[in-house]
């Protein structure tokens, strides 16, 4: 929020003060300061010159060469091309930028033009930065001043401009009225309730005039609508120019000048923090404005020329021809003030926050009006800050006659109390403040004190203070204004306890650490997706957590697994390698099984690894995938079973990622679902993503599911001090057995010597050992903790493992 300092003193007398001084202390406070900026300095070296004498140049037709008053009887001579400097013409006072000063990229310098001495040059409009009506043409300014003044004073633009941070719970700053009430309160000075002597002399909403020569029939139709609509038909004004003040209050904020009737709605809506809006009575269709909510097909064309297609919940003004407006976000160019205007209707109306902030985001359309209305505006104050604009127009425009006043009330919110004890504050603050410190800085913020015991305040908030609903508010604002600084430093009395901490958070820090370690690079995806990312991976739309309000299509539902994320990684990074490995932790969200329950909020792990496709194998994926969930199930000791996975997934009948033929699951001996999933990725979803060239496997963990397996600390025991005994031996199989399934038969009939089964040779040769045929070969090794084994006992056990592998052939 940009404010004028000469602004601000219609509120508050800032003498002794400077605009660093009050831009830090707020700072502090409530509002940040973002930049302080002398608006008068674009202006340096300008001054108010007036014209004596044109003559002819000599040696150019169109240049003139023009004596100057520039104060206290001095003169200088200008060549000036302007096409309205004539010869003979009356003294006018000008712009006369002096050498040395810098307009832009441009230096005046002392020069001479054509043989004749120029020292200056008497500027137009354009090259000031104001607007300007044709080009060369020399800005004449009022006769009233005198010259030698720097133009900045002369005109009022010797001025400073402070921008504010406002944020969302404070909407009364968006304007002059409110930041000048809060310097008043916060530097214990007076609020001026009201506006400077240029507006003392207005109209006053009293009899509520209504002229049938001028009818307007208003409706608002439906709820969350307008609350309150607030509007007055204005007679006998035009387009003219604003007054000198007028722009020059504008200009120090970074708004051009238009004309004075759109002047005075910024002016109004920059000062009170309320927007307003003027309709061209005259173009409005049958004298009615009906303002509802936008149905599938309304449209709008605004004030910049664009033909807007308004969504659903959108506010809208119509007249008996259609839509006409755009309630709270931009006007409508039928209705807009022309340069034939006369009769204006003057809007101050309040419209639903949440209506016109959807709208404004799905139009793709933000503008001043938006910034403030989403906010909130003060609804009990609509009709003030209506008084307060009638009073702005008759002083532009004596001649007004204010012909008709709209005031329509939907249920107006109920004022709260809220109640501030003594013993909550010193809880909060740890010191006590003063009863009457206490009063004194509430009545500065214009709260009402309605009842007091020795005890506690029963205190109501101003209408423009929507954000204080609460006793913990009320302290805020006490001690923000009594000031954090004058709180006396105190130590903690309490004894410091170490924080409670949840051992999941640490398990998921082991396994965080366990993937990085194997190579395994982290991402951080966003919880929501979108239709298309279940449509690429093969995961049915429902049922998922739907977005009430999502920011796009792209993020509607809340997310089931973490894969999909991780493949839009991968289609993102496999341009620039074809070898890398990712993997996420984090929450997956479920719809609950009872409508009245919380979502079903889970942790998960997935994680991909993609090889090149022509230095690797399938078998080579499989093996590294495995190998990191291996890895990782020993890190939380959890042991289980590798088992095959039938072609339509792993029993989860809407997700379709996993390839027909490769893809694997472990289980545990008391799980009836799998802590881990293993799978090079399916063609189809390979395609969905456009991953060519490689192969990608992936592998999915339940946190949940470890954790609940997990047989908690691994347990250690003496190594042996006996030798060990080895044999070797290997089976023939069908391609379909799988080494799992071997290794279960070893474990089982190699008995508690048997130490470990290791395979170390697989052989394919269809000629030797037959079509479909493997050679597998296992390393054994057995080993007693209470004596050294004889031979005998070994081969006992071994030709046991021969049988039950033969078996297996």
């Amino acid at each position: 929020m940009k404010v004028s300092w000469k602004w601000l003193q219609n509120y508050v007398d800032l003498e002794g003060l400077t605009p660093k001084e009050v831009a830090d202390r707020m700072t502090l406070v409530s509002l940040e300061e973002e930049g302080i900026v002398d608006a008068g300095a674009m202006w340096d070296g300008v001054i108010v010159a007036r014209i004596q004498d044109v003559q002819r140049h000599p040696d150019a037709d169109k240049l003139h060469v023009v004596t100057v008053d520039i104060g206290d009887g001095a003169t200088e001579t200008i060549v000036c091309g302007g096409t309205n400097i004539e010869i003979g013409m009356e003294p006018q006072n000008v712009p006369l930028a002096t050498v040395g000063t810098t307009l832009g990229e441009i230096e005046i310098k002392k020069a001479k033009i054509r043989g004749v001495e120029s020292a200056g040059m008497l500027c137009g409009p354009d090259e000031l930065g104001e607007p300007a009506k044709n080009d060369r043409e020399i800005w004449f300014l009022p006769e009233t001043l005198t010259p030698g003044t720097p133009l900045a004073e002369a005109l009022g633009r010797n001025d400073v401009m402070i921008d504010f941070d406002v944020l969302a719970n404070r909407p009364d700053c968006m304007g002059h009225e409110g930041i000048g009430r809060e310097i008043a309160a916060v530097f214990n000075r007076p609020f001026v309730e009201g506006w400077s002597d240029v507006f003392k002399g207005g109209p006053v909403i009293a009899d509520d005039p209504q002229n049938p020569e001028t009818p307007l029939n208003v409706e608002v139709l439906g709820e969350n609508v307008s609350q309150r609509y607030v509007a007055a038909v204005v007679s006998g004004v035009d387009t003219r120019p604003s007054p000198d003040w007028l722009r020059a209050a504008l200009a120090t904020v970074g708004q051009k000048s238009i004309n004075a009737l759109v002047d005075i709605t910024n002016y109004l809506m920059l000062d009170l923090a309320q927007p307003f809006h003027a309709f061209d009575y005259d173009r409005i269709a049958g004298q009615k404005m009906v303002v509802r909510k936008a149905v599938e097909g309304d449209t709008v064309k605004t004030l910049d020329g664009e033909n807007r297609e308004l969504p659903e919940g959108a506010i809208l003004i119509e007249d008996t021809e259609g839509p006409m407006d755009l309630a709270g976000i931009m006007g409508g160019e039928r209705t807009m003030i022309h340069e034939d205007t006369t009769r204006i209707v003057l809007q101050s109306g309040h419209f639903d926050a949440t209506s016109v902030r959807k709208a404004s985001r799905a139009l793709g359309h933000r503008t001043d009006a938006v910034a403030r209305y989403e906010k909130g505006v003060d609804v009990y104050r609509l009709d003030t800050a209506l008084e307060k604009g009638l009073g702005l127009l008759h002083a532009v425009f004596p001649e007004m006659k204010l012909e008709r006043v709209v005031d329509l009330k939907q249920d107006m919110p109920e004022r709260p109390t809220v109640v501030l004890t003594n013993a909550r504050m010193r809880s909060y603050l740890g010191v006590e403040i003063e009863r009457d410190t206490v009063k004194e800085i509430l009545q500065r913020l214009q709260c009402e004190l309605k009842h007091e015991t020795p005890d506690q305040l029963e205190v109501m908030p101003p209408t423009f203070r929507p954000d204080l609903t609460i006793e913990e508010d009320l302290i805020e604002e006490v001690v923000r204004v009594y000031g954090y600084d004058q709180l006396p430093f105190t130590y903690m009395i309490d004894e410091a306890k170490p924080p409670t901490t949840d051992p999941e958070i640490g398990q998921r820090r082991k396994l965080r650490q366990t993937l990085a370690s194997l190579g395994m690079h982290e991402v951080v995806n966003m919880t929501f997706v979108g239709q298309n990312d279940l449509k690429k991976v093969g995961i049915q739309s429902e049922p998922h957590v739907q977005i009430t309000n999502p920011l796009d299509e792209r993020q509607s539902v809340m997310r089931t697994e973490l894969l999909s994320g991780l493949l839009r990684n991968v289609a993102a990074n496999v341009r620039q390698s074809d070898k890398f490995r990712l993997f996420e932790l984090g929450r997956v969200y479920f719809v609950p099984k009872q409508p009245e329950d919380d979502t079903d909020e889970r942790w998960s792990i997935a994680g991909v690894i993609v090889l090149p496709e022509k230095s690797s194998t399938a078998e080579q994926l499989y093996r590294e995938t495995r190998g990191v969930v291996e890895r990782v199930l020993n890190s939380v000791n959890v042991q289980g079973s590798v088992e095959r996975m039938q072609p339509e997934g792993a029993g989860c009948a809407y997700w379709t990622p996993y390839h027909p033929g490769r893809s694997a699951r472990i289980m545990t001996a008391n799980a009836n679902a799998p802590v881990a999933t293993i799978s090079e990725l399916h063609p189809k979803v390979m395609r969905a993503y456009g991953l060519q060239g490689v192969r990608v496997g992936f592998f999915t963990m339940s946190v949940t599911s470890l954790l609940e397996a997990s047989r908690g600390h691994v347990q250690y025991k003496r190594y042996s001090v006996f030798p060990a005994l080895t044999r070797d031996v290997s089976v023939i199989v069908s391609e379909e057995t799988t080494v799992e399934e071997l290794l279960l038969r070893i474990q089982k009939e190699g008995g508690e010597h048997l130490e470990s089964a290791t395979l170390f040779d697989l052989f394919r040769d269809s000629e030797k050992i037959g079509e479909g045929k493997k050679s597998l070969a296992f390393h054994l090794t057995f080993r007693s903790n209470d004596k050294t084994l004889e031979d005998a006992e070994v081969d006992a056990k071994l030709q046991a493992i021969e049988s039950a592998l033969s078996a297996s052939a």
